[in-house]
């Protein structure tokens, strides 16, 4: 599937560029390595993955919750102009 493409093409990029950690939420889709793609960049990153096996909170939340007890700050944006904050 094409996500399967994508998200591959993003963990390529990431190695790429030194990002050492990935954090994937599984909310529709589950994560799956499309090995043509990643060129096998996911064996030198440290991948985390949420997804609904936590029935008690969101794969978004359980993220959200990691990140902070890890104390990173976390920032969000919108382009919409009626976004609230």
């Amino acid at each position: 599937a094409y996500y399967e493409q994508n998200s591959s093409a993003i963990i390529r990029s990431a190695e790429c560029f030194g990002v050492q950690s990935l954090h994937i939420i599984e909310n529709e889709n589950k994560y799956k390595i499309a090995q043509g793609v990643s060129r096998g960049a996911e064996k030198w990153l440290d991948l985390y993955t949420y997804n609904r096996q936590n029935q008690i909170i969101t794969p978004l939340e359980d993220c959200l919750n990691n990140l902070k007890s890890l104390d990173y700050q976390i920032i969000a944006t919108t382009p919409h102009p009626k976004g609230v904050s």
